[in-house]
């Protein structure tokens, strides 16, 4: 569901909706999450306590929360397999203003230079990968690494994304992109 986050802030995030996954009794679950978690002040880290309630609450860090719906996977599906799987580098433009509902947050352009794309990146979407990086370590669960392992870059981005989005940046996939996705998950699985 595009727009959804991990953090418990709605019945629609990931963290709640992990609670039905019991239901369909897998052999395999993949958690790709964080792509639109982007409150920096809500991340937390690996130190906070796992988020165990089966509640909204928008209190909860981005840490807390995966870390509890990993806790809660692992008990309701104690025979699947759970991968998790890092955000892949993705596609932002130099130049462009956002549009009219974005206008306060961004400044205009959004990215005047390439290295503001780059500084954005390592700012707002690397920390997320290394989060669940090492979330996969803390609980002895492999991680597909679409960052360093997808071949996905700056360079060669706008062959997997489709068009900029409104804030200046895509981080959905085109068929392409989806593709390249799906081939890391089956080498890994393989």
């Amino acid at each position: 569901i595009g727009g959804t986050i991990v953090r418990p802030t709605s019945t629609k995030s990931i963290f709640y909706r992990s609670f039905d996954v019991k239901y369909y009794t897998p052999d395999i679950i993949l958690v790709y999450g964080c792509q639109n978690d982007n409150e920096k002040n809500k991340w937390g880290t690996i130190d906070n306590t796992p988020y165990l309630q089966h509640q909204v609450s928008d209190s909860v860090t981005l840490a807390s929360a995966f870390m509890g719906m990993i806790e809660c996977l692992m008990r309701d599906n104690p025979n699947a397999k759970i991968y998790l799987i890092t955000l892949m580098r993705v596609k932002a433009t130099v130049g462009m203003n956002p549009v009219k509902m974005y206008e306060t947050r961004y400044k205009h352009p959004r990215f005047e230079t390439f290295q503001e794309v780059l500084d954005w990146e390592k700012t707002m979407r690397y920390p997320k990968v290394e989060l669940v990086r090492q979330i996969g370590k803390k609980y002895n669960l492999p991680v597909i690494d679409l960052y360093e392992n997808s071949g996905v870059t700056n360079d060669n981005a706008d062959i997997y994304y489709g068009p900029i989005a409104d804030d200046c940046t895509q981080v959905h996939p085109n068929e392409a992109g989806y593709k390249r996705m799906a081939e890391c998950i089956a080498s890994v699985l393989a």
